[in-house]
């Protein structure tokens, strides 16, 4: 099996022998620019040079990384792909309307 880092353009990035070191690459690739989490996937080829299943992203193995608006101790953080920009505190919150979603 082939494991190999493609961009958004189809291009072929880097490729390793197993899923672990592509897995470190795509979240230090991430890490060093996070504008690539948007554009970065590793895909997955057999012995005949066939993909099989389906991409991974940064998402996939890494939602932490990812993830916008998150729950922190007793505050929200706001992150900029990997980057905490804004926190909130549960006094800030608790005075700020919410949303609900999914509801009726």
């Amino acid at each position: 099996m082939d494991f190999m880092i493609f961009d958004s353009a189809g291009n072929a990035v880097e490729s390793f022998a197993s899923d672990r070191e592509a897995i470190r690459a795509l979240v230090s690739m991430t890490e060093a620019e996070p504008e690539a989490a948007m554009h970065l996937a590793i895909l997955v080829f057999d012995d005949e040079g066939d993909a099989v299943g389906d991409p991974l992203t940064v998402a996939d193995v890494r939602p932490d990384a990812v993830t916008r608006l998150v729950m922190s101790e007793t505050s929200w953080e706001l992150r900029g792909n990997l980057t905490v920009m804004r926190r909130w505190s549960d006094a800030a919150a608790a005075s700020a309307p919410r949303e609900v979603l999914g509801a009726c």
